[in-house]
């Protein structure tokens, strides 16, 4: 194998200039992804849950000319709110913990876009909480939403990877999270028990059109994927603070008339 070259900069460093050479599109057998070196010092408040949501008519992620753009996605689809993949029409989640959270936003009239500004103003855990918040904004022009919140393990359908994604439901989601966890109560036994398949469905009210979240239970997790949300759910239990991604992707509900966020 040829040796890296050095710019004159780097060299003066000893340090080698990275090469497209020295980069593998490929895993090597040398890397051992058991291990998590390096990571020590990361501690529960630098990670969070992205969040599993839906694409909307007008959403950035169909516009080309946007930040937010995701390539080959379609209104109706899901995708995750940090890492911007694609799942398609339908994801498989096992859903492991479930708690309410109380989130601030800007009030929004009937019609009315939610725009490019910052409409979001926090998430907390209790409604005296959030309440205190609406205090320090002003009641006048935010009001707090009632938001459940399923933490689940989503499951890559060709890989057979798991990964954590949090599914929020406020609003007009709220039916379908309530509904989500009659069936769940329903099933009998751990909430992690069963699958469960998400996909989004077309619905109207008084703003307009919007796609939403509709569930289906679909069988039950293999013993490793079981075990895993076994494990997730003892370390919750533990003390393990899942933290969701700080602000609810505006891609959610961005231009359509739905009063959604």
């Amino acid at each position: 194998m040829a040796k890296a070259t050095k710019t004159t900069a780097a060299a003066a460093k000893n340090v080698p200039a990275v090469q497209q050479s020295q980069i593998i599109d490929d895993k090597p057998d040398y890397i051992d992804d058991s291990k998590s070196r390096g990571n020590e010092g990361i501690g529960l408040s630098d990670i969070i849950v992205p969040r599993l949501e839906v694409v909307q008519a007008l959403s950035p992620c169909l516009d080309e000319s946007e930040d937010a753009y995701i390539e080959g996605c379609k209104a109706g689809d899901l995708y995750n709110s940090v890492t911007r993949k694609l799942y398609g029409e339908q994801a498989y989640v096992v859903p492991v913990v479930f708690r309410k959270e109380y989130n601030v936003w800007v009030k929004r009239k009937k019609g009315e876009a939610t725009g490019k500004t910052n409409q979001f103003k926090g998430s907390f855990p209790s409604m005296e909480a959030a309440e205190a918040k609406l205090e320090e904004v002003g009641a006048d022009k935010h009001e707090i939403i009632e938001t459940p919140m399923h933490f689940c393990l989503l499951v890559d359908q060709e890989s057979g990877l798991t990964e954590q994604i949090v599914v929020s439901m406020p609003k007009t989601k709220y039916k379908v999270s309530r509904k989500w966890n009659s069936l769940i109560q329903m099933s009998g036994g751990d909430r992690f028990s069963r699958v469960y398949k998400l996909y989004g469905t077309r619905e109207e009210n008084d703003f307009g059109k919007f796609f939403n979240f509709n569930v289906m239970p679909v069988g039950y997790p293999s013993k490793p994927l079981y075990m895993a949300a076994a494990d997730l759910y003892q370390k919750v239990k533990s003390g393990l603070k899942l933290r969701a991604a700080d602000e609810p992707d505006t891609d959610a509900g961005e231009g359509e008339a739905d009063a959604e966020y």
